[in-house]
């Protein structure tokens, strides 16, 4: 399994490194490469994680954040958010695809893909009114943008281009956690950017594996993608439910 993450100064990844280091300590640190960067790095706020909030939980090998329970009173939002998020990484993975396969009907695939980010903002408009959800829905489609871009980087070659559009694409999925936080406070920045930036993770390493031909491999971050992001999209229902 491959993995490139750029270098980040945020505190909460730093706190749930360590304590993944804890839960784990016969994990090879030494499986994980950094994929340099020349740009500046960003450092988002910092945010204090208290001991019964914070991130740390090791589901596949990547940090997630237990969500809280669910408002039994809207099982739709919850089963919703579930299916536009699998309609998410679906949709990725078709894309990466034929990216590296150069597979007939791509620009089809990424209209598909794009669709799922007008479904997302439609989900959340209720809650957060039609301004933010539409701001949210601009920050959504950069990271889609993005995404092709990193898998058309990586398909090159070029060190340059992936330093700077991996980085342009962990600096969006800040601003977006950064964003969900500011129009719901229900939510954790530091667990809110943990979620994204894992999301991330998954999505490059199951995308390098593919490019690899390292299949076996490429199955298994799948199915560590998927896991995720039903954790990140539990974690968005979770109170966004309370704030009619």
């Amino acid at each position: 399994m491959n993995r490139r993450i750029p270098g980040t100064g945020s505190l909460a990844v730093l706190v749930v490194l360590l304590v993944i280091t804890l839960l784990a300590p016969g994990a090879s640190a030494a499986t994980k490469k950094n994929l340099p960067v020349t740009h500046p790095v960003l450092l988002p706020p910092a945010v204090a994680v208290d001991d019964t909030g914070g991130p740390g939980v090791a589901l596949g090998g990547y940090p997630v954040s237990i969500p809280g329970p669910v408002d039994p009173l809207e099982p739709s939002l919850h089963d919703a958010m579930r299916h536009l998020w699998m309609d998410h990484i679906v949709w990725s993975r078709v894309v990466t695809m034929s990216v590296f396969s150069e597979l007939k009907g791509q620009s089809d695939y990424e209209a598909r893909l794009a669709t799922n980010v007008y479904d997302m903002r439609d989900l959340f408009l209720p809650y957060v009114g039609k301004e933010a959800a539409a701001t949210f829905a601009d920050l959504f489609m950069r990271h889609v943008t993005l995404a092709s871009e990193v898998l058309t980087a990586y398909k090159s070659g070029n060190e340059t281009a992936i330093r700077t559009v991996t980085y342009d694409w962990y600096r969006n999925a800040e601003d977006i956690a950064a964003y969900l936080c500011k129009i719901n406070p229900s939510w954790s920045y530091a667990e809110m950017s943990v979620l994204w930036r894992t999301h991330l993770d998954t999505v490059v390493d199951e995308a390098l594996d593919y490019q690899n031909q390292d299949y076996a491999g490429d199955v298994m971050c799948y199915d560590a993608a998927q896991d995720h992001v039903f954790v990140l999209a539990d974690y968005l229902s979770d109170n966004l439910s309370s704030r009619k």
